[in-house]
C-alpha cells in the first residue's frame, strides 16, 4: 500500500505521500545542471574565438602593405577612370565572404602578405592583388601590386621607388609620402 489511511476512519480517502523536491523539479533542474555548463563553455570558447578573429582582422587591416596598397590603388588615375569614385573596398572579413583571400605568414623575422581583394566603383569592379614582404626592420616591399578589372584590363600599381618599397603615409592624409 502506497498511501496512508487513518485506521479510525476507513472512509477517509487514501493520502498520497508528498513528492520530494527533486521529483517535482527534475524536468527543469536536470537540463539546467547538464546543459548550463555546456552552454557556458561553448559560449566562452565562441566569444574568445570571435574576439581573437576580430583582433586578427584589425591587425591585417593595419598592415602597411594592406593600407598602402589600397591607398595607392585609390589614388591611381587609371583606376579612378576605370572604376569611378568612390571606390569601395570591403573589410577583411567581407573580402573572404566575397571569394577573396588574405594571407599573412611569418617566418622568422620575415613576413609575407598576399591578398586578393574585391573592389568596386560606380563604373566597374575588379580585384586588387597585393603581394608584399617585410624584412626584419619592418620595411614592406611590394612583389606585386595590380588591379585586374572585370573589363579585362590589368592596371600596374607598383610603386616607382627602388625595390617596390612602400612609401608609407606618415602624415595620415591618405596619400603615401615619398
Amino acid at each position: 500500500m502506497t498511501g496512508y489511511q487513518d485506521p479510525n476512519n476507513p472512509m477517509q480517502p487514501l493520502r498520497q505521500p508528498k513528492k520530494s523536491w527533486f521529483a517535482r523539479s527534475w524536468w527543469w533542474f536536470l537540463p539546467l545542471v547538464i546543459g548550463g555548463p555546456i552552454v557556458l563553455c561553448c559560449g566562452g570558447v565562441g566569444l574568445m574565438g570571435y574576439l581573437g578573429f576580430n583582433k586578427a582582422m584589425e591587425m591585417i587591416e593595419d598592415l602597411p602593405a594592406y593600407k598602402d596598397g589600397i591607398s595607392i590603388m585609390e589614388n591611381n588615375p587609371e583606376v579612378v577612370q576605370e572604376l569611378g569614385t568612390p571606390i569601395t573596398v570591403p573589410g577583411v572579413f567581407d573580402v573572404m565572404q566575397q571569394g577573396g583571400a588574405v594571407n599573412l605568414q611569418q617566418t622568422g623575422a620575415t613576413q609575407t602578405f598576399d591578398a586578393r581583394i574585391p573592389v568596386s566603383g560606380p563604373n566597374g569592379s575588379g580585384w586588387l592583388v597585393i603581394e608584399a614582404d617585410a624584412n626584419a626592420s619592418g620595411t614592406w616591399e611590394f612583389d606585386e601590386l595590380y588591379l585586374d578589372t572585370d573589363s579585362g584590363q590589368t592596371i600596374d600599381l607598383m610603386p616607382s621607388t627602388p625595390g617596390g618599397a612602400v612609401p608609407h603615409d606618415h602624415d595620415g592624409d591618405g596619400v603615401p609620402d615619398h
